[in-house]
């Protein structure tokens, strides 16, 4: 499913697109049906993993026909579903993404308040980018230019800096 969906994660000069913005017929859809059999058939047995779970929260983003049209609450209870397996400050935040998805930015914005070893992903620069772009939504320019400021130094990514660079941009 990952690499199903990579020719849609750059643009022709090498920048990153956001997955709300690629353009999902540059999907290998042939590769998205290899996955989804492997999916299958790895769900044969009455053990779940980790990696079935993460696997079915790509086969949901691949079989959806637009970013608007993403089954957010399926993926919301496969992650939750993910948490109890693999308890992980990382995949609490992602968790917390698609829940930004289902119940607005002001809900994910006070439920990250008590995000479970948030000191572990403080210096990560996806964690400032999540805040900036929930407050981008909600309007808070100021708020939002600082987080993603804050991400731009927190990541090496030449790709990610500009990504981030151009939603300061977008702000002004």
């Amino acid at each position: 499913f990952q690499s199903a969906r990579l020719y849609g994660r750059v643009d022709v000069s090498g920048h990153l697109i956001q997955l709300k913005d690629q353009d999902r017929k540059l999907w290998n859809k042939e590769l998205v049906q290899q996955g989804i059999f492997y999916l299958h058939q790895a769900s044969q047995g009455e053990k779940v993993s980790a990696y079935h779970i993460e696997a079915a929260i790509a086969h949901e983003h691949c079989i959806a026909n637009s970013y608007g049209e993403t089954n957010w609450n399926k993926i919301l209870t496969l992650y939750d579903w993910l948490l109890e397996i693999k308890p992980d400050a990382l995949i609490a935040l992602n968790q917390l993404i698609v829940f930004a998805e289902v119940n607005g930015p002001a809900a994910a914005l006070e439920k990250i308040q008590s995000l479970p070893n948030k000191d572990l992903i403080k210096n990560y620069y996806l964690y400032p980018a999540v805040l900036g772009e929930w407050h981008s939504q909600l309007g808070h320019a100021a708020d939002a230019k600082r987080y993603f400021e804050e991400a731009i130094t927190l990541t090496h990514s030449p790709s990610e800096k500009q990504l981030l660079t151009n939603k300061i941009t977008k702000l002004l």
